[in-house]
């Protein structure tokens, strides 16, 4: 029996519906901070430097998928596909090639589309929300696809009446795709379109401190010149601890 190739059509599908639905998302559910506007080119200027669309988004959103169609793939799995065997693991294989395929894309879009040129008309080096939102369409093309071939390959087992479960397993997993896409999504492109703020590093900041202070004590007598300077000790102390927790606390991407 050959594979039923047609069940493949389910990633063309799949790509149509999350290009709908990244088109409302753009329109209507996420609000550019600070000075940005809601266009396509819009830079995502205070994105970490480190930040990866494949590392922080592509691997996340496809990983489940990825592994069951690595079980179904299996050759210990095979004994449970009966007679249909060969042609449900060959359709499995090739959605994973295309989920994979599609993955590989989606990181070489969001470079593609990076804006260069500065909110000033400087140089500049940005990811834009129209190139991120194209790569996470092109993303959840993949996982919902795989997700459907999976779970096509998984009804074909001889599960009795738990069969429905397969499908109840599809919905879920589809749910938790989509809520985990809208939230990350919501919060990448409204952090990123934050004002980037330029905090003093900590060096000149102790530095001025230490001027005003040695300015401060050659107007005191010898006896307060002391206190001065352990008092400067002091502040330069709790400046270093503020500025080690503001590092602490910086934004981490909700991707993870």
């Amino acid at each position: 029996m050959p594979p039923d190739w047609h069940e493949l059509w389910a990633f063309l599908i799949a790509f149509l519906a999350a290009l709908i639905l990244g088109v409302f998302f753009f329109c209507y559910c996420w609000d550019p901070q600070d000075y940005a506007r809601r266009k396509l080119n819009q830079p995502l200027g205070s994105l970490d430097a480190t930040w990866k669309f494949n590392d922080n988004w592509a691997t996340n959103a496809t990983a489940a998928g990825a592994l069951l169609s690595g079980l179904f793939s299996a050759t210990t799995a095979k004994a449970f596909l009966g007679e249909n065997a060969e042609a449900l693991t060959a359709l499995a294989t090739v959605g994973g090639a295309i989920a994979l395929l599609l993955v590989a894309a989606a990181p070489i879009v969001v470079l593609a589309t990076k804006s260069y040129k500065g909110s000033d008309g400087s140089r500049g080096d940005a990811f834009t929300v129209g190139g991120v939102l194209l790569g996470a369409v092109l993303v959840l093309a993949a996982a919902a696809g795989q997700l459907w071939v999976v779970a096509y390959t998984a009804s074909e087992l001889d599960l009795g009446s738990a069969g429905w479960l397969v499908w109840v397993g599809f919905a879920v997993g589809i749910t938790i795709l989509g809520t985990y896409s809208f939230r990350s999504l919501k919060d990448l492109l409204e952090r990123g379109t934050e004002e980037k703020t330029t905090e003093p590093a900590a060096e000149i900041e102790a530095a001025k401190l230490i001027v005003k202070a040695i300015e401060a004590a050659e107007k005191q007598a010898p006896e307060q010149q002391e206190e001065t300077f352990l008092e400067l000790h002091r502040t330069i102390d709790a400046q270093e601890d503020r500025a080690g927790e503001r590092y602490r606390q910086r934004h981490r991407s909700a991707l993870l």
